[in-house]
Formats: C-alpha cells, sequence, structure tokens
C-alpha cells in the first residue's frame, strides 16, 4: 500500500510539525497509524467521516485536522463512554467534528439513513469484535463506503480474524488488507516527533511495547 510523499508531508505539517503537533496519550494510536488515517481522508475524501469508539481522542484529532485539511464536510464521532466526556468536549471545540454520547450503531444507522446519497468514511475503534462489530460493518456495508478501517488488528487476535471475514462477507466488491510491521518500518520516523509526550505518559519501557506494536492495521478498501 502506497501513501504518495505529498499526504505525508501534509500529516507532518498538521499533526507533527510544532505548532500543530499531536501529543501523544496514553493506549493512543501512535503516529503510523495516524498517517494511513490521514491517508485514508485525503486519498479517498468521503463526504461524511464516522468514527466509532474515541477514549481521549488522538485518532480523532488526527482525523479532524485532515477533515479541515482536505475541505470533508461532515465527520461524525460516536461513543458509548462518558469517561473522558469533559475532556473531549474541551480538546475539540475548536474542531468541526460532531461528537456524541451515544451507541454507535444507532449513531451511524441515523447519519447513513439521512445521507444516503453521500460517499462515507468508516473508523472503528470499538467495538472491536463479536456481534456489535458485526452489526457495524453489516450496516455500513448497506451504503457507499469508500473504506472501513479498524484499530488493534494483532495477528491470530479475535479482531483481526472477525475484522476479515466480516468485511468479506458483507462488502463483496473490497478487499481486505492488514498493514505489515515491514510496510510500516518505512514510517516509524514518524513517532519521533511524539517520543517525548509518549515516554512522559507511559514511561519509557511501555513506550518501547507500543512502538513495537503500533503497526496493526486492518483496512477494507
Amino acid at each position: 500500500m502506497i501513501i504518495d510523499n505529498n499526504i505525508v508531508k501534509d500529516f507532518i505539517e498538521g499533526c507533527c510539525s510544532e505548532s500543530n503537533i499531536v501529543e501523544y496519550e496514553p493506549k493512543a494510536v501512535t503516529n503510523i497509524e495516524g498517517l494511513y488515517w490521514w491517508w485514508l481522508v485525503g486519498n479517498y475524501h468521503p463526504d461524511i467521516i464516522l468514527e466509532s469508539g474515541i477514549c481521549r481522542g488522538r485518532s480523532t484529532e488526527i482525523i479532524a485536522k485532515a477533515q479541515i485539511r482536505y475541505e470533508i464536510p461532515s465527520y461524525w464521532a460516536f461513543d458509548k463512554s462518558s469517561e473522558f466526556k469533559e475532556y473531549v468536549i474541551n480538546k475539540f471545540k475548536n474542531y468541526r467534528v460532531k461528537y456524541k454520547i451515544k451507541d454507535s450503531y444507532d449513531g451511524f444507522k441515523s447519519v447513513f439513513e439521512k445521507n444516503k446519497n453521500s460517499k462515507f468514511g468508516v473508523f472503528i475503534d470499538g467495538p472491536k469484535s463479536g456481534e456489535p462489530y458485526r452489526k457495524i460493518i453489516e450496516l455500513s456495508s448497506n451504503y457507499n463506503c469508500s473504506f472501513i478501517a479498524s484499530h488493534d488488528c494483532f495477528p491470530s487476535s479475535q479482531n483481526r480474524i472477525d475484522f476479515e471475514s466480516f468485511c468479506l462477507k458483507y462488502f463483496k466488491d473490497k478487499k481486505v488488507y492488514f498493514i505489515s510491521e515491514e510496510e510500516s518500518k518505512k514510517y516509524k520516523y514518524l513517532n519521533n516527533y511524539i517520543e517525548k509526550s509518549g515516554v512522559s505518559s507511559v514511561g519509557e519501557d511501555k513506550w518501547k511495547q507500543t512502538l513495537d506494536r503500533c503497526y496493526h492495521i486492518g483496512i477494507c478498501l
């Protein structure tokens, strides 16, 4: 999977430069994953972005920056948990993302039904396996989705197994890709921009473990 150099440059300018850096937070995506999310938005240019699962919102902030950079009309992010509600609301007050504490299936269905003629891009960071995961992927297949992307598709994990089987079942005209360690190596330098905040937030040992696990991404195109 080849990412255009111009998109890489846009990502560095939008998320890694001193004035725009998106700091690392515990359990968040690293810049390798962030680049792929940025690339999906910039390369496929959906009319509406949908995200399921937010936590503290690092991936959401990266996508929100890409939304502005590539002039994507609409971005909805749903999370059942209100644990980080106030933190996230404050974080995104200067962005255009519409953040809702709501079951993602219900939230997605509402947006899909009101925008049936639009092109969508879907990011899933929870649920990550089982029936709720299947339902979101099946629902998305009934509409014009340019891509479906999922975090944490570690080899032999149930998340990876379910992502592949559900996507191939419901998106018969698409293929499933998993970003390999070899493929991601050329972008590992991007994590240098967040090393300081990564080490300070989780500790040096945990940060090294995070870097070793940061490339397992599932993408259905």
